[in-house]
């Protein structure tokens, strides 16, 4: 089973901004409109044990003050190195930017077994199936090579289709899936917003 992403709510007052701007020529050296990246550092004095952070955001659209109070919502995402930004939220005007970047990697959900692995499983079930069927039903007089190269090809023959078929089925699945992980996790910010600071 999936582990889901763990919600972590940062929230306290900010003691200081910094804005940088970053200019980038256009990609692959082409003419054009550079890209500008502006990005927004935060220090921040949480609420919870008036230690203060450092954060930064690039090209949010929420503005910032010292003495706001924010809330910074990320996700701790199983194989990732750093949390994972969801939202910067101003708590002291009402803005909020949500990262679709963040909420599309935080609802990622990948199974322990991948597509490959299930396909293996599903072709040892059928090789156990078929060498059951061979043993007592089929051909009991027979020698062991024989209860178990029928099965055992069988099963090599079906891997490919096996593989095919779960990567098929994870994809319809985890479209489904990440959308509802998605709404937990928005959600999940929302009542621990609403809650006691």
């Amino acid at each position: 089973m999936a582990t889901p992403a763990k919600l972590e709510l940062i929230r306290g007052e900010v003691t200081k901004v910094q804005f940088t701007s970053e200019t980038h020529p256009a990609p692959g050296g082409k003419r054009g409109a550079p890209n500008v990246v502006n990005k927004m550092r935060i220090f921040l004095r949480e609420k919870a044990d008036g230690k203060e952070r450092d954060f930064s955001f690039t090209n949010t659209t929420v503005g910032v003050h010292e003495g706001h109070a924010v809330a910074i919502a990320r996700a701790i995402v199983r194989g990732s190195s750093a949390p994972v930004l969801l939202a910067l939220i101003n708590e002291s005007t009402g803005q909020r930017d949500d990262s679709e970047d963040g909420f599309e990697r935080a609802a990622r959900v990948d199974g322990f077994f991948g597509p490959r692995w299930k396909a293996v499983g599903l072709s040892t079930v059928l090789f156990a199936i078929g060498y059951l069927i061979s043993r007592f039903i089929v051909s009991p007089e027979k020698t062991a090579s024989t209860w178990i190269t029928w099965p055992l090809f069988l099963a090599f023959l079906a891997f490919p289709i096996f593989w095919g078929g779960t990567v098929v089925w994870d994809r319809i699945t985890r479209g489904r899936t990440g959308q509802v992980e998605e709404e937990r996790l928005r959600a999940e910010i929302t009542a621990r917003l609403a809650g006691p600071t």
